[in-house]
C-alpha cells in the first residue's frame, strides 16, 4: 500500500513538471541579433522600458553600443561582466573612433541602467539589463521602435572593460512594438452597499431601489440573492422540485436548499454557519432569502459589516 502511495506521489510530481509551466520574464525574451555562438542579443519591451539580455561565449566582459556615428564614436555603450555572484554593468559612452568609453556619470550624464542580472555558465556569460526607450540623457541613444538601430558588440576574455576586446562585430536591429508586453488590465471592483430595513442599495455609489429590504434573522443578514448576483454578473437558477437555489459566478458554484443548513460549494458540502445551524435559506412572503455573507464570500467577494449603521458592504473581487 505504501509503495502505491509513493508511486502516486511521484506520478503527480512528474505530471506537474511536464504539464504546467510558470511564466516568467525569461519567456518574454526574443532573439533579435546573433553572430554565430559568439554573441547573441535578446529583448522585450514592457511599458516605456526595453529589457535586454546579452549572451557571449566568454568568461570576460560583454559590451553593446547603440547608434555609433563612425566606428565606435558616439556609441551609447553598455558593458557588463560577472565576478562570482556579483554582476557589474556600466552605462558608458564612446568618445572616439576606437574609444575610450568612460561612464556617462563621469561626463555629466546619468547611469540609466536598471534591473541588472547576470551569470557565468559553461563558458558563457549572460548579462541582463533594462533601460528607458528614451532616457532624456544626451549620452544615451533613443531606441526608436520599428526603426533601424545600428549596434556594435564586443566580448573579451577578461573583466577589465578598458582592455581590448577578443572579438567584435556590428549589425542592425529593429525593436518592434509588436513585442511589447501588455499587462492585463486589473478587473474593476464592484462595491455593493445595503442597509438593514432599507429598500435603497448602492452599486458603486449609484442608488438602486430593491423590492425587498435586507433583514436580520438568527444574527445573519438575508436578502433575495438576485440583488447580489446581478450586479456581480452571477447567474441564479431555481429548482422548484428540490427547492434549491444555484448561484454561479466564474468558476464558483453554490447550491443552497430552503431550510437546510448544509450547502454545496463547488460540489463540496459546507455548513452555512458552523456556529448556528438555524441560519438557513428561507422563503418569506414568496421571496427566497439567502444568507448574504455566505453567498458573497463563496463567490470571491469580501463582506464588511458596520453595526453602527447596520450596513453591509460587499466588494468583488475582494
Amino acid at each position: 500500500m505504501k509503495r502505491l502511495i509513493y508511486l502516486s506521489i511521484i506520478f503527480i510530481f512528474l505530471f506537474t513538471i511536464f504539464n504546467f509551466k510558470i511564466i516568467n520574464s525569461e519567456d518574454y525574451y526574443k532573439l533579435i541579433f546573433q553572430s554565430g555562438e559568439k554573441f547573441k542579443l535578446y529583448y522585450y519591451i514592457k511599458g516605456d522600458y526595453v529589457y535586454f539580455k546579452m549572451e557571449g561565449k566568454t568568461k570576460g566582459y560583454l559590451a553593446i553600443g547603440f547608434e555609433p556615428t563612425d566606428k565606435m564614436k558616439d556609441a551609447d555603450m553598455v558593458i557588463g561582466y560577472v565576478v562570482g555572484k556579483n554582476v557589474y554593468v556600466f552605462d558608458a559612452y564612446s568618445t572616439g573612433l576606437y574609444g575610450p568609453h568612460p561612464e556617462d556619470i563621469s561626463l555629466g550624464g546619468k547611469n540609466n541602467i536598471i534591473d541588472v542580472k547576470g551569470e557565468e555558465n559553461d563558458g558563457y556569460t549572460i548579462i541582463k539589463f533594462a533601460r528607458l526607450i528614451d532616457t532624456k540623457d544626451k549620452y544615451d541613444a533613443v531606441l526608436k521602435l520599428d526603426k533601424d538601430i545600428k549596434i556594435i558588440w564586443a566580448i573579451s576574455e577578461n573583466d577589465d572593460f578598458n582592455s581590448k576586446h577578443s572579438d567584435r562585430g556590428s549589425g542592425v536591429i529593429k525593436l518592434s512594438k509588436l513585442d511589447a508586453i501588455t499587462e492585463p488590465t486589473p478587473k474593476a471592483k464592484t462595491v455593493l452597499k445595503l442597509r438593514i430595513g432599507d429598500t435603497k442599495m448602492y452599486i458603486n455609489d449609484s442608488p438602486k431601489i430593491i423590492d425587498v429590504a435586507p433583514i436580520i434573522i438568527e444574527g445573519r443578514t438575508l436578502l433575495p440573492i438576485r440583488w447580489i448576483a446581478e450586479p456581480l454578473g452571477a447567474e441564479v437558477l431555481w429548482d422548484g422540485n428540490e427547492k434549491k437555489v444555484t448561484v454561479i459566478l466564474s468558476s464558483n458554484k453554490i447550491e443552497l436548499w430552503i431550510g437546510k443548513a448544509i450547502a454545496k460549494v463547488n460540489g463540496k458540502d459546507v455548513q452555512i454557519d458552523p456556529n448556528n445551524l438555524k441560519v438557513v435559506p428561507l422563503i418569506i412572503q414568496g421571496r427566497t432569502m439567502l444568507p448574504v455573507r455566505f453567498v458573497a464570500e463563496n463567490l470571491g467577494a469580501s463582506v464588511e459589516w458596520d453595526a453602527k449603521t447596520q450596513t453591509v458592504t460587499i466588494t468583488y473581487p475582494k
